[in-house]
């Protein structure tokens, strides 16, 4: 006697995406409408908070297999093909530099802080024997990073550049 999972057809994975067609459209006339000025219709505005908590989600998602996947797995899936172009993107690095937030240098500083301890842990042993040069040199880029965006507070919008 066949068991049921054997007569009954397995159903097809569900393709899962952040956007669909119609989000991705909705971006490119957001950016236009941005770019123009003006008030955002009920319509629009309610799209984007949509946006936002599902991209908010799907972070947290992110996240969880981060920290629960087996690393062989994570290994197909976090990899520098994979990860640099929203990396790059999150960034700004193809910004010019006056339009740049100060998020975007919030979050440059995040990544080099999380980033210093891990890349000294896996230092060769030539470069570890000297730890105190060493920690200059990242305290040095910590500073510099610190000069760059001065506050941890997040804004939308870079300061005016004084005259």
């Amino acid at each position: 006697m066949k068991s049921v999972t054997e007569t009954l057809p397995m159903p097809r994975p569900k393709k899962y995406v952040l956007l669909d067609e119609q989000d991705r459209s909705f971006l490119y006339h957001l950016k236009e409408r941005y770019r123009k000025g003006g008030a955002l219709s009920n319509a629009e505005r309610q799209h984007l908070s949509n946006l936002r908590q599902r991209a908010l989600m799907f972070l947290q998602e992110l996240s969880l297999l981060a920290r629960e996947l087996p690393e062989e797995q994570q290994a197909q899936i976090f990899t520098e093909k994979t990860v640099q172009p929203f990396v790059h993107n999150l960034l700004g690095k193809d910004l010019k530099e006056e339009t740049r937030t100060d998020r975007h240098f919030w979050l440059a500083k995040r990544f080099i802080q999380e980033a210093i301890p891990i890349c000294a842990e896996h230092l060769p042993p030539k470069i570890s024997a000297y730890p105190n040069l060493l920690y200059g040199k990242f305290v040095e880029v910590l500073q510099l990073i610190a000069a760059i965006s001065p506050n941890d507070k997040v804004t939308h919008r870079r300061k005016e550049k004084e005259d």
